[in-house]
């Protein structure tokens, strides 16, 4: 995966909300929006009636996924031995903007179940920009998991944002990881042989 990865992730799960808004409310031009958001695109939000209601995911956070981060070297096509990718969890606020409680509360579920029916996403429901090549190779596959964050937590993410707090869902999405470019390879293997093996 190239480092485009962050923006195909985001790209992925805006697919999957805006197909689940649109199964919701159909496809005209009433219905909630689904966009891609940082702190200064809050400003005016919720949106006055009678624009429709929106949703937001805001990636906030990047980390690498310490639990894989120390992988072994790779077998790269040529046979030469090579860094592991850098895996990575990227963790997301997804939140309904809404100047009507209910409408919030609806959307808030409407998210809540259309991340967990698609837990892990397959290569073949992976996106891209639209505007270059996406990232992902054959194989590939993100886990989207519902994050247990403090109400602190929460609070101090907004206000890092010098927002007042929203209802927002928490997500984590685990990415296999980035390619590294600067890949200082061992010599590839060219000849092998097992021994203290014992002929049958």
């Amino acid at each position: 995966m190239g480092h485009t990865v962050i923006e195909d992730t985001s790209e992925t799960l805006l697919a999957i909300l805006d197909r689940a808004v649109e199964r919701e409310f159909g496809p005209g031009p009433g219905r909630p929006a689904v966009s891609l958001a940082q702190p200064d695109d809050f400003e005016g939000l919720p949106p006055t009636p009678p624009a429709p209601a929106e949703i937001t995911i805001w990636l906030y956070r990047i980390a690498a996924d310490g639990a894989k981060r120390n992988g072994p070297r790779r077998i790269m096509p040529d046979g030469s031995l090579g860094r592991p990718q850098l895996p990575i969890i990227l963790h997301y606020l997804v939140t309904p903007w809404s100047a009507d409680v209910n409408t919030t509360l609806a959307l808030a579920g409407l998210i809540a179940q259309a991340l967990y029916d698609r837990g892990e996403v397959g290569s073949a429901d992976l996106i891209g920009a639209a505007s270059r090549p996406a990232a992902w190779d054959p194989g590939d596959s993100i886990q989207i998991q519902l994050e247990t964050l403090a109400t602190e937590e929460l609070y101090r993410v907004w206000d890092s944002a010098e927002m007042p707090y929203r209802l927002s869902v928490p997500y984590r999405v685990q990415v296999v990881g980035i390619e590294p470019t600067d890949s200082t390879a061992a010599a590839p293997i060219v000849d092998a042989a097992f021994i203290g093996g014992s002929h049958p």
